[in-house]
C-alpha cells in the first residue's frame, strides 16, 4: 500500500496527542490531493491498491471531506482507502460517502469510555459531552460495518490519571459493543 496526506494537524486539544499545532490545521488543495490521486492510478492502478491517508484527522472538516470524496467518487479511481478521525465528527451521510468512493478502514479515536477520563483528556468539545461522543461511536461503529467498512477504535491506556476502574470500563464497553470478544 501507499500513504498520503490530505492535510495536517487537528482542532482538537486533546492532552494526550501530539497532532495539535499553534498554526492550526493545514490542507492541501482538493485539486492537489486529486492531481496525486491520478498519478498513483495511472501507476500503480489496476489493483486494488490499498491508500492510507495518513491526516492527523481526515474529516476534520465535514465540507473537505464530502468535497474530497465527490471527486474521488467521479475519478472512480481502483484504490482502498484507510483514515484515521474522531467520533464527534462522523454521520451516517459521511459514512455512506466514504464507502462510496472505497474507504475500506477507518480509525476512530475513542481513547477511553470512563466518563472520569474524558473529562481530563480534553477530547470532546464544549458543545458535545462524552456521553454523545460514546454514543455516537456506537452508532458509527455498527454504521460503518453495515457499509463493509472496518471501523477500528484507538484507546489509550495507562494515562497518568488513568485507575484500573477507568481501563476495565473502557474493556467493558469494547466487549458489550462487539469490538472484542
Amino acid at each position: 500500500g501507499m500513504g498520503m496526506l490530505s492535510s495536517m494537524g487537528c482542532y482538537g486539544n486533546c492532552s494526550f496527542c501530539s497532532y495539535f499545532s499553534k498554526d492550526g490545521f493545514k490542507t492541501h488543495s482538493i485539486e492537489s490531493i486529486i492531481s496525486e490521486l491520478d498519478y498513483l492510478s495511472y501507476y500503480v492502478g489496476g489493483n486494488i491498491t490499498p491508500i492510507s491517508f495518513f491526516d492527523d484527522c481526515f474529516s476534520v472538516s465535514t465540507e473537505r471531506t464530502i468535497d474530497l470524496c465527490e471527486r474521488i467518487k467521479v475519478n472512480n479511481y481502483n484504490f482502498q482507502f484507510w483514515c484515521c478521525t474522531r467520533a464527534d465528527l462522523l454521520n451516517e451521510d459521511v459514512i455512506d460517502l466514504i464507502a462510496e468512493c472505497g474507504f475500506k478502514n477507518i480509525v476512530i479515536g475513542l481513547e477511553s469510555a470512563s466518563i472520569d477520563v474524558f473529562s481530563k483528556i480534553g477530547k470532546v468539545n464544549p458543545d458535545y459531552s462524552a456521553i454523545d461522543y460514546l454514543e455516537n461511536i456506537k452508532r458509527i461503529y455498527k454504521y460503518a460495518v453495515k457499509k463493509e467498512i472496518n471501523p477500528l477504535l484507538s484507546v489509550n491506556f495507562g494515562l497518568p490519571f488513568e485507575k484500573l476502574p477507568d481501563a476495565t470500563k473502557t474493556i467493558q464497553f469494547l466487549k458489550d459493543n462487539y469490538v472484542v470478544d
